[in-house]
Formats: C-alpha cells, structure tokens, sequence
C-alpha cells in the first residue's frame, strides 16, 4: 500500500484547481509563488470559494479567473501569481462570505 504524503496530497489538490481553470496554454506553467505551500493552500481556498460562488460551474469559474476584474485591475489568474495579488483575491471571497 502506498504512503500518502501531505505534500504529495497538496500538489495533487493544487494542481487540480489551478490547471482547469487556465484557459490560455500559454499560462498553464505554474508560477513560481506556488513553491510556497502556504501559497498553494491559499489558492486552494480561492477555488473552493469560487466553487461555491458558481455552484460548480466550470464554465463561469474559468470565465471569472481568467477575465478582468475591475477589484483586481487585472485578471484573477494574472493577480494570482503574485502574493500581495493572492491575498487580494483570497480577501475578495472572504469579504463577500
């Protein structure tokens, strides 16, 4: 039986939210801030968020993450990939809770 390891369960989890919603291919290279775990956690979040906010519709969560946002001045995918941008949109869905 195979060892599960957290960080192989996070990875996984990661990788499952952040790869369907990038519409663009040229985008699909996971940005260097989600070496950090704790930023991998936090995106996670976000996706569960929006999840919940579309009701698991995968067409309005790419939309919503790859269009611009007017909170954001960009899009959500381009503001994710700094930390300041992901604790604006993780802060986003924690205010409108």
């Amino acid at each position: 039986m195979k060892e599960f390891k957290l960080i192989d369960v996070l990875d996984k989890a990661f990788n499952n939210a952040w790869l369907p919603l990038v519409q663009d291919p040229s985008k699909k290279e996971i940005p260097i801030i989600f070496d950090s775990q704790k930023m991998r956690l936090y995106f996670i979040e976000i996706y569960k968020q929006l999840y919940a906010k579309s009701g698991g519709d995968k067409s309005f969560m790419i939309h919503w993450f790859n269009d611009l946002n007017k909170a954001f001045n960009c899009t959500p995918i381009d503001a994710c990939k700094t930390e300041a941008g992901l604790l604006t949109v993780k802060k986003y869905f924690e205010s409108n809770r």
